[in-house]
């Protein structure tokens, strides 16, 4: 409850089209380069492995 009103009530949000918000979700995700995503994990991964290293020395 939010200012004495239901958000959520039988485990069910009371205000947000969840039907909506998951479609516009998939329409937006379909759109992603999937090779690009890979790329970019690759890089993302390299990068966590240096980030660890570096902040490991801080302590």
């Amino acid at each position: 409850m939010v200012n004495g009103r239901w958000v959520v009530w039988d485990s069910k949000h009371q205000t947000l089209d969840e039907k909506a918000l998951t479609a516009a979700l998939y329409a937006e995700l379909v759109k992603q380069d999937k090779i690009e995503l890979l790329q970019r994990r690759k890089v993302s991964q390299t990068l966590a492995t240096y980030l660890r290293d570096f902040y490991a020395q801080w302590d």
